[in-house]
């Protein structure tokens, strides 16, 4: 299809939504598509250029962007109206039971017996105009009527009015996608129920999917030929994300995969998006980033709070304080509301089952880690463990050891280390003696001639200086 005058006219970008949407349709449809767009881009153009009809002249000069959707909309519902007009051979009952069972006027489709009672007429006849109608527009599942039948139901329409019929409502359908800048996902909780009506009623027209996202074992319900009155029995009626089209790679990815594969990417939106955009091409980026939402709340439903934490962790990828932890909680799981002190308790209790846990205390204040970086709950305290390590190494060098050495030690064991509490764990510490000079050796041990000779030099010339005293005038 040859898009570039829609470009020209100011709505680019919706090339590709419209070819998705053109492969996808049915072959009679898909043979009245370029006289459907045709259609739309003349009149576009007449109501740009003020040349459209009287209904159109006011909205001459108008620029901004929802005063040029009024004037769409009204295009789109000239072309719904010429649509309708074909059946005018059976009088306003078919376009009166469509309209009422499709929920066009108010967005609330009515059943057959409610549309019945508003209309005056039996159910029969609601039922016999409804079925004239579908049988006239969707070609693909006209069936002949049988040559022995006495019912009083009506023929469909002739061939070449029912083609008409189909490529004005195919107009609307594409007009409507041009107006909504090739966004092919519908959010029904934000956009008014008459218009979400019309998209549904349009696209079934058209032979389009109109598919309703739904998490879970089921997976997307596709509907592109369901009647009205399924919506309220599927529950397809409740407020939800729809799709206009194929659902290509969204089923694959819907299906939530274990939490213990999961990683962090699976719940990142931007990712996801990312991921969307390679394998689903024609979709606008407002749309991707919708379904990659809607995807990862689906995903983050089926994970405890445990599993949403270690989820986070992963994503800083190091030990961490848990203050940090909520900060990347909230960011991959914007929709839960929670506090610095309930993260924190989510880590102590998933610290709390020994070497089955995942989520490992650090070994500092509000630090943890988990136990597939290589760290471990420290099972001694501190104080233990750096005399074991002063200790070992002077029994292996015979030399006094240095802080640093027992600091490299224990972070072998240890996520975090702190310079001031292994201080606090040395010095008073009845096992370890210090020597000076950040040295120490088990208590037992009497410690190096080199460092009682520093220690005896410095104190030696500590008594050869001078004493100091107030300066007096004059001395340099």
């Amino acid at each position: 299809m040859d898009l570039g005058c829609l470009k020209n006219m100011g709505y680019p970008g919706i090339s590709l939504p419209l070819t998705r949407l053109v492969s996808c349709m049915p072959e009679p449809a898909a043979k009245l598509v370029p006289g459907a767009l045709d259609l739309v881009v003349r009149r576009i153009s007449a109501a740009r250029d003020g040349t459209s009809a009287a209904t159109e002249a006011h909205s001459k000069g108008i620029k901004t962007s929802s005063q040029n959707e009024a004037r769409l909309t009204r295009v789109i519902d000239s072309f719904m109206r010429r649509g309708f007009n074909h059946f005018e051979e059976y009088g306003s009952i078919v376009k009166d039971v469509i309209v009422a069972t499709e929920g066009l006027s108010d967005g609330d489709p009515k059943s057959l017996s409610q549309t019945a009672r508003m209309l005056g007429i039996s159910p029969q006849k609601v039922k016999s105009a409804q079925s004239l109608f579908w049988d006239s527009i969707l070609e693909e599942t006209r069936r002949p009527l049988r040559r022995n039948s006495k019912s009083s139901k009506k023929r469909p329409l002739g061939v070449a009015k029912a083609r008409a019929a189909r490529r004005w409502f195919l107009a609307s359908f594409l007009g409507l996608i041009v107006a909504r800048a090739g966004s092919l996902v519908i959010d029904e909780s934000e956009e008014s129920p008459s218009k979400v009506a019309k998209l549904r009623f349009l696209a079934r027209c058209s032979g389009v999917a109109y598919t309703k996202l739904r998490g879970g074992p089921g997976g997307p319900k596709s509907c592109p030929r369901t009647r009205s009155s399924d919506f309220s029995r599927t529950g397809l009626d409740r407020p939800g994300l729809a799709l206009l089209g194929p659902v290509g790679s969204l089923e694959e990815s819907i299906s939530t995969e274990p939490p213990d594969s999961m990683s962090p990417e699976d719940v990142d939106p931007a990712k996801v998006s990312e991921w969307l955009d390679r394998k689903e091409p024609g979709l606008v980026p407002r749309d991707l980033q919708r379904i990659a939402s809607w995807i990862c709340a689906q995903r983050a439903k089926k994970l405890t709070r445990i599993q949403k934490v270690i989820l986070a962790m992963k994503r800083l990828g190091r030990p961490a304080h848990y203050s940090e932890i909520t900060e990347v909680y909230k960011f991959l799981f914007p929709q839960d509301d929670i506090s610095a002190r309930s993260i924190h308790s989510c880590l102590w209790r998933g610290s709390a089952g020994g070497q089955q846990s995942e989520i490992v205390w650090a070994g500092g204040k509000g630090l943890f880690a988990l136990r597939e970086w290589g760290y471990s709950r420290p099972e001694e305290p501190l104080a233990v463990e750096a005399s074991k390590v002063v200790t070992e190494k002077y029994a292996e060098t015979g030399r006094p050891v240095p802080l640093t050495i027992i600091a490299a030690e224990l972070g072998a064991k240890r996520a975090v280390v702190k310079r001031s509490s292994l201080l606090s764990a040395l010095f008073g510490n009845p096992a370890v003696r210090y020597l000076g000079g950040e040295l120490f050796v088990p208590a037992g041990e009497a410690g190096g001639g080199e460092v009682d000779s520093l220690d005896r030099a410095l104190r030696e010339f500590e008594c050869r200086k001078p004493p100091r005293g107030p300066k007096k005038k004059g001395d340099v």
